[in-house]
């Protein structure tokens, strides 16, 4: 059984964003403002949809709106 994780880096206030970019896969995105309770609200959906998943299936998430900035 393969195991593997996903690694979303998001950055807050001055983060160093080159830093971000060459340690993760995806682009990162920069939270904004204090808006930790709809990042986090959007990691619990995100969760709760890959646990209804069955291995090996690809898992559309919800766009990160309404607490990132691109």
């Amino acid at each position: 059984m393969s195991k593997s994780f996903a690694f979303f880096a998001i950055g807050v206030q001055k983060a160093d964003m080159t830093t971000l970019r060459q340690i993760s896969v995806r682009s990162p995105l920069h939270l904004q403002g204090l808006k930790f309770r709809e990042f986090f609200q959007w990691l619990s959906n995100s969760m709760k949809s890959a646990s209804r998943s069955n291995p090996g299936d690809k898992i559309l998430l919800a766009p990160p709106s309404g607490w990132s900035e691109i």
